[in-house]
């Protein structure tokens, strides 16, 4: 019996695994290539690494990357500009390659498109097929937080650019048959004004991969990973090193933190001394964990589940993280994370975790067993599986 074809179209190149989006869509391929033929058709906007097509080939039946370049960005954003589009959706949007799309559809004839993030939105027609937007964050709200705490003219662009998301997200969803989000906080920052459902489709995480396994000497006592260009990630280790780490060297002189993850901007490489580490991508993350004490997620930024805290804690690191972190993880407080706010808070959880290591251990081990029972591809993906197959069963959308 043919499998029913699933069309999905992604605005990066889903391998590797450097970023949080690439991450989920990987993952859900991965997942549903048990039960539909999946092709692929993603936007690029850098070098694509020399492994991708093989590694995707095996969960996808076809693949084929679009790259555009320096011109269609401009010119992309340009016309953002006359459409009243956000300017991340004038970015990946282009005509030439909206062409190729198109007859890609015909060719492929899915039975559902699955559109990755807004950023796809454009692409899309609703007569193609079945349709399905997965939002991922609510990008608007991620949007409004960077503007306060940025500069002129950052937050004047950054002020326009959130507005324009959010009329674009709520416009968006009438588009589209169904469209899904990763948690329940994001979802009721989208204004629905006609009350159409965005399902909640939570991410995972590979716990037989991340555990503690890995022996290797514990080298860092804390450690904060992520793709190191994203703002949200930047504004994080800013703060950890400014703010939080005198206070904690104080105390413990000798304490040191590892900054890992990909594409490490100016600032970040600056902030390197005798103890602090920025490693830039690692080819196996879960080295930085293994190698380190204490998992740190001091974001204020942002939206979303954070795809590290996960990972951290199916590797049984214990971890501290923010109140907006937690919002979307929606761990117990003292049991299975700590919970800081201030600059005080954050280095007085530090020590204690350095200095106590029954606390250490034990929220280790209930970290671990929190997103193993709630945190898994298998159930999520499972999820999205049933979903799609009743939809195509009923074409009741």
């Amino acid at each position: 019996m043919n499998k029913p074809v699933l069309g999905i179209i992604t605005s990066r190149v889903p391998w590797p695994l450097d970023k949080g989006d690439k991450l989920r869509i990987y993952h859900q391929i991965k997942g549903l290539s048990e039960y539909f033929d999946i092709k692929l058709f993603s936007l690029n906007d850098e070098q694509i690494s020399s492994d991708a097509e093989s590694e995707l080939l095996k969960y996808c039946s076809s693949v084929s990357f679009h790259r555009f370049g320096f011109g269609d960005k401009i010119w992309g954003l340009t016309q953002s500009l006359f459409k009243g589009h956000p300017f991340q959706v004038g970015y990946f949007t282009h005509s030439n390659i909206k062409k190729k799309f198109d007859e890609w559809v015909l060719k492929h004839q899915p039975e559902v498109i699955f559109a990755q993030m807004v950023r796809t939105a454009e692409y899309v027609n609703r007569y193609q097929s079945i349709t399905i937007l997965d939002f991922q964050d609510a990008l608007s709200a991620g949007l409004e937080r960077r503007k306060a705490v940025a500069t002129f003219p950052l937050n004047w662009l950054l002020g326009i650019e959130a507005l324009r998301m959010k009329k674009y997200e709520q416009q968006v969803v009438n588009r589209f048959s169904q469209c899904c989000i990763i948690t329940e906080k994001d979802r009721n920052l989208i204004e629905n004004q006609n009350f159409k459902p965005i399902h909640i489709l939570p991410n995972g995480v590979d716990t037989s991969y991340f555990t503690s396994n890995i022996k290797v000497e514990k080298q860092n006592d804390l450690v904060f990973t992520g793709n190191m260009s994203y703002p949200p990630n930047i504004d994080a280790v800013h703060f950890l090193v400014k703010d939080v780490m005198p206070k904690v060297w104080k105390r413990l002189p000798n304490c040191t933190l590892l900054i890992a993850g990909a594409n490490p901007h100016s600032s970040v490489k600056s902030l390197e001394n005798n103890r602090i580490a920025v490693s830039g991508w690692m080819p196996d993350i879960r080295l930085a964990y293994q190698s380190s004490k204490v998992f740190v997620a001091p974001l204020q930024l942002g939206t979303g589940l954070q795809n590290k805290l996960l990972e951290a804690m199916s590797s049984e690191l214990p971890c501290i993280g923010s109140v907006l972190v937690n919002e979307a993880l929606g761990a117990n407080e003292n049991k299975e994370i700590l919970i800081s706010q201030s600059a005080d808070e954050y280095a007085e959880n530090i020590i204690k975790l350095l200095t106590d290591k029954e606390l250490a251990s034990q929220l280790s081990e209930q970290g671990r067993k929190f997103v193993k029972e709630k945190y898994s591809w298998e159930s999520a993906n499972l999820q999205l599986t049933k979903w799609l197959k009743k939809m195509i069963n009923s074409k009741n959308y």
